[in-house]
């Protein structure tokens, strides 16, 4: 995405449908809210990707993910509002996804493979008002 940092009015970046495997290093537009990723061939959210201070919207349903790394969320922590993983190959949420991504409102973890929750994964989300975890393969809660 650093090939779109001399378009300093980008607002919306939408990569829908495409044959996107890596993202690589890169260093991003600061001024864009939204990004849509979805339908392409990411196998993991890597950290260095968002650093955009003014993310609102992260769309990578239908990817072929498998990981989150640690901090991935960090930079755009105090702006960003929905993340959108549906349909991806995450098979567990660890609790450093989201320990960054404390003003979220939206989570949409639907049609993973997800059969493991650690306890605190969903600790820092203490502004959720909508996750969607149906269609994985969960079958015990914690009560903790």
């Amino acid at each position: 995405m650093g090939s779109f940092n001399q378009i300093n009015n980008l607002k919306i970046l939408n990569l829908r449908n495409n044959l996107i495997i890596n993202l690589g290093n890169q260093t991003t537009n600061n001024q864009i809210g939204n990004i849509d990723l979805s339908f392409n061939k990411l196998t993991m959210v890597p950290s260095n990707l968002l650093n955009l201070s003014l993310l609102f919207n992260l769309d990578l349903s239908n990817n072929y993910i498998l990981s989150i790394e640690n901090d991935t969320f960090k930079y755009c922590s105090s702006s960003l509002r929905t993340i959108n993983i549906e349909s991806n190959k995450l098979k567990k949420i660890l609790n450093s996804y989201f320990n960054r991504a404390n003003n979220l409102l939206n989570l949409n973890l639907r049609k993973n493979q997800i059969s493991i929750i650690q306890k605190d994964a969903f600790k820092a989300l203490t502004k959720l008002t909508y996750m969607d975890l149906s269609e994985n393969a969960l079958f015990k809660l914690d009560s903790n």
